[in-house]
């Protein structure tokens, strides 16, 4: 059986991944497939979104039989009820909604208020803190409201008064956080309750920027347990809401459904309490924060208790010989090898310090086991930011790579124009984000089916062999998502992403689900629309360069036409849509022939390497369209800044470089500083919650003796690189 999950942004949170995890786990178990569609927000008036409308024609009963729904595809102007109506209109399979109750309907959600009001009465008897402010998400949110509602009630029982200007409503993110900070703070609180963890972290950073010390001249509390407060310097408290297990309670809920089993209509899952040092309590409530440890290795995690307990008595009768420290780096990386979140490790930890502690007697020295507390408390935070590291390097690498390979694809489409001789390197383009199915759906006859029901299979991968599709014909998506016998035999775990350029509907495709950074299904979604529609172009050019040698072939002006539409798809494969500037290839194209020159004159220059600060955080707090607007603003920028002779281009992603003639080291100041100005007016022009910047590095010929554009493009990535650890540290 086939469970479909609608999604807003799969993998663009610890929500989203949580709560798909706990799905896939499920049904693995169970014996389901799952299939997640990026379906963005049904109803929604913003057109990024109306473009990811059409996957709902996907939905029928033939190839689904139960539907997850996140909440936050249904949109606000909307409402719950019509969106019922929708999906009942289009299948009528079981239909499970991650929401509160709807009646006459399942559901399944987190119970937000007990853990929250624990939290408030926490704050007011064991601290008798009386002074409160509250730092409120979107006023439209109904989460937001509940949370409202429930620190007043609670409050109003302690007699402390919440008036409305003791509240600030903003976003979701950090900067809503720091903006919240700054209007509250004139009311001198003691504690500032935030509605999640980002707006805590927002708040927290202001706070130290002000001079405050925190948890002594300010409390701060958030609310969802990310896992960015990991490690943090001063961890939150705050309410987990365990996303995973709403995950997995969710597809057993809907499989008693599908086999027509007695439940109730709603069920809910409890949130925790979990107290940190944010409020001062320190580790004095270990046991109200005990972390859930995963089921999979309780035997992994009992032996490592009585291996360090084991050690510890043998430190105590050799303390030279470091024991203790030598096991705990071994169970350390036994944990992370069978993938152990570091805030299982973390309690695990804070168990075995217990047991420690009540172990004194067997050492002499209390002094000396806090020193080696200390020593393993390092050791776990080093390794586990190492593997943190290590994994993202590795996502970086892949990133890299796809990038790479998707330019290769790109320019042989349009060099040979045709997509059939590209079907190799599509295939590598995907082994190289690990996966193993893939497959690409364009849709036909567009003008005589309005609604995209005629669509043809153009990549077919399945356990990292291509099918041969020469004889493959239309078939109606909405009956199938793919024609018959294209399904694979083993169990699959897949999402599909919508292909479409601006407004314009074009496919769809779908990747394996698992086992690949979440950001590179956008990117490869996004790029192959682009491609495929400056194929189109090419092709309808190059039919009508044919169609205009064979008609006037005789005539000196057909050679004119034909020159210009060549120009006209040369120009394609040397731009950047986006931007307008050049691509990599265009680069490299027009940059070599100009170092060259350079050279015979004896002319100074330098290539500058530009990288956009935090456009991944824009993306993942914004959307990807703000991304988009954040690309193009800086391309504006880079364009007013620098001459009209320089060579500006965009390599892809947030990466842009420059060559610039008649330039040394000398002069990148006057540069810089021209930059920096022009981005602060783009900045306020735009009034966005976010901020535009900017890192770079450069590379000069005369200083590093080299003339070859690759090399110098090469040391001006790594100048960059130092410049942004320099600019983070």
């Amino acid at each position: 059986m086939n469970i479909l999950i609608l999604c807003d942004w799969p993998g663009s949170s610890d929500y989203h991944n949580g709560i798909i995890g706990g799905i896939e786990d499920c049904c693995k178990q169970i014996g389901h497939n799952v299939i997640t569609f990026a379906i963005g927000v049904w109803a929604s008036d913003i057109l990024v979104q109306n473009s990811r409308y059409h996957l709902y024609n996907l939905i029928n009963s033939k190839n689904i039989h139960g539907i997850i729904c996140f909440s936050a595809t249904v949109s606000v102007n909307s409402g719950m009820d019509h969106y019922i109506d929708f999906l009942n209109s289009k299948t009528r399979v079981p239909i499970l909604h991650l929401s509160d109750k709807i009646l006459n309907n399942y559901s399944i959600d987190f119970d937000n208020e007990i853990a929250f009001e624990q939290r408030i009465r926490h704050l007011c008897d064991y601290h008798e803190f009386k002074n409160f402010v509250y730092i409120s998400g979107d006023p439209t949110n109904k989460d937001g409201m509940l949370r409202l509602k429930c620190i007043q009630r609670v409050l109003e029982e302690y007699h402390i008064p919440l008036d409305e200007d003791h509240i600030y409503y903003g976003g979701w993110d950090i900067e809503s956080g720091k903006k919240g900070f700054n209007q509250l703070i004139k009311h001198k609180p003691k504690v500032i309750v935030c509605a999640n963890d980002y707006l805590a972290f927002g708040a927290y950073s202001e706070a130290l920027a002000k001079g405050f010390t925190i948890p002594h001249d300010l409390v701060i509390t958030g609310y969802d347990n990310i896992s960015m407060d990991n490690f943090h310097e001063l961890p939150f408290t705050t309410i987990k809401q365990p996303f995973h297990l709403l995950g997995y309670k969710a597809a057993k809920k809907l499989n008693s459904m599908i086999n027509s089993e007695k439940i109730p209509h709603h069920l809910t899952i409890p949130t925790k309490l979990i107290i940190k040092e944010s409020c001062g309590c320190g580790n004095k409530h270990l046991d109200e924060q005990d972390e859930e440890i995963p089921q999979v290795i309780p035997v992994l995690l009992d032996q490592a208790q009585e291996k360090m307990l084991e050690a510890y008595k043998k430190h105590c009768q050799a303390p030279g010989k470091n024991y203790l420290i030598r096991q705990w780096n071994g169970i350390v990386q036994q944990l992370l090898s069978f993938n152990v979140k570091s805030p299982q490790i973390r309690t695990l930890l804070d168990l075995i310090i217990h047991d420690l502690q009540n172990n004194t007697e067997s050492c002499n020295s209390l002094k000396d086991l806090n020193e080696q507390i200390l020593q393993l408390d390092n050791i776990t935070m080093d390794m586990v930011f190492q593997k943190q590291t290590d994994e993202k390097q590795e996502e970086d690498q892949i990133l890299t790579l796809t990038h790479i390979m998707f330019e290769i694809y790109k320019e042989q489409v349009m060099t040979t124009l045709s997509l059939e001789k590209a079907q190799n390197n599509l295939r590598n383009l995907f082994v190289a984000m690990h996966n193993k199915n893939a497959f690409i759906v364009f849709y036909q006859d567009k003008e005589n089916n309005p609604k995209y029901n005629k669509g043809k299979l153009f990549f077919s991968m399945r356990n990292g062999e291509v099918d041969d599709l020469s004889s493959n014909d239309l078939f109606d998506t909405h009956r199938d998502i793919l024609p018959q016998g294209f399904w694979p035999e083993d169990s699959f775990s897949f999402i599909v992403n919508p292909l479409f350029v601006e407004t314009e509907i074009i496919g769809y495709i779908i990747f394996d689900c698992k086992h690949r950074p979440s950001e590179l299904n956008e990117y490869v979604s996004r790029s192959l629309s682009a491609t495929y529609s400056q194929f189109s172009m090419a092709v309808e050019l190059n039919e009508k360069n044919q169609q205009m040698a064979q008609e006037i072939s005789l005539r000196i002006e057909s050679e004119n036409q034909i020159q210009k539409l060549l120009d006209e798809l040369k120009n394609l494969s040397l731009k950047d849509q986006l931007t307008g500037l050049y691509n990599r290839r265009g680069f490299l194209t027009v940059g070599e022939p100009q170092i060259k020159q350079f050279l015979r004159e004896k002319t100074d220059f330098l290539v500058m390497f530009c990288d956009m600060d935090d456009l991944k955080g824009i993306n993942d707090n914004y959307g990807h369209k703000e991304g988009d607007l954040a690309i193009s603003s800086m391309a504006q920028v880079l364009q007013k800044s620098l001459r009209d002779s320089d060579i500006i281009a965009r390599l892809g992603g947030d990466e842009f470089t420059v060559l610039l003639g008649m330039a040394s080291p000398i002069n990148l100041e006057v540069i810089e500083k021209r930059i920096k100005t022009n981005l602060l007016e783009i900045n306020q022009q735009l009034n966005k919650p976010y901020k535009i910047d900017f890192s770079y590095g450069f590379c000069s010929n005369k200083e590093s003796g080299f003339d070859e554009l690759s090399k110098m493009m090469e040391m001006a990535d790594h100048e960059l690189y130092i410049a942004k650890k320099r600019k983070k540290a």
